[in-house]
């Protein structure tokens, strides 16, 4: 034991996933809100707890959509957000985005960004311009 404690997953990723499967397998939203409403509860006001319940139980879809929503905000900044838009399959392994190459090393990690194409309304330039 080095003493060091990762941290593997979080509870609230074991609730949404048994949420997300009893949805998904039975059918059965009172149920998987059960699940679902420890993470809520700790994260919003009971008023709008309350309301997402009426929202997110009303059919099966409402509720798979309400588990995509909340695994967005819950798991913010923690990287799991790509895993789970491929598993659900709403992302293509290239979702439009084209390599672009730094005109000068921006660490000593990589030197190429993957982005998309910059809106043309915006008026930002394609290359990031040599300093």
């Amino acid at each position: 034991d080095d003493g060091v404690n990762w941290q593997y997953m979080r509870l609230a990723d074991v609730y949404l996933m048994a949420a997300e499967a009893i949805n998904a397998l039975d059918n059965d939203q009172q149920t998987a809100w059960n699940y679902m409403k420890p993470v809520l509860d700790r994260a919003l006001p009971a008023a709008k707890v309350e309301a997402l319940k009426a929202k997110y139980t009303a059919s099966q879809e409402a509720f798979f959509n309400g588990i995509v929503e909340q695994r967005g905000f819950e798991f913010a900044g923690e990287m799991l957000r790509k895993a789970d838009l491929v598993r659900w399959g709403p992302m293509t392994p290239a979702q439009g985005g084209k390599p672009y190459r730094s005109p000068r090393l921006l660490s000593s990690y990589s030197s190429v960004i993957t982005m998309r194409e910059p809106v043309a309304s915006t008026g930002c330039p394609r290359e990031i311009p040599r300093r």
